[in-house]
């Protein structure tokens, strides 16, 4: 017999916790917090299978007006 396939986890639930952990690393990290920012944004505006959770779209804007407006300041791309 095979065994029933898994429960989805959509990728969004495995990546978009390590880019917002990500975002919490010292200003030496700028350009890895860069590719999280490109990263999540390119998750969120991009539709999804599956609605995003009310969750992640909290946390995103959250990180996203800290970046704009912060001390760290991220918004510039490479």
């Amino acid at each position: 017999m095979t065994p029933p396939p898994p429960d989805l986890i959509p990728p969004l639930n495995i990546v978009a916790p390590w880019c917002f952990k990500a975002l919490t690393l010292p200003g030496q990290y700028h350009r890895g917090k860069l590719c999280a920012y490109r990263l999540l944004c390119q998750m969120t505006v991009i539709p999804q299978d599956i609605p995003l959770p009310r969750d992640h779209i909290t946390q995103f804007y959250k990180v996203l007006h800290q970046g704009l407006v912060g001390t760290d300041q991220v918004y510039n791309t490479y």
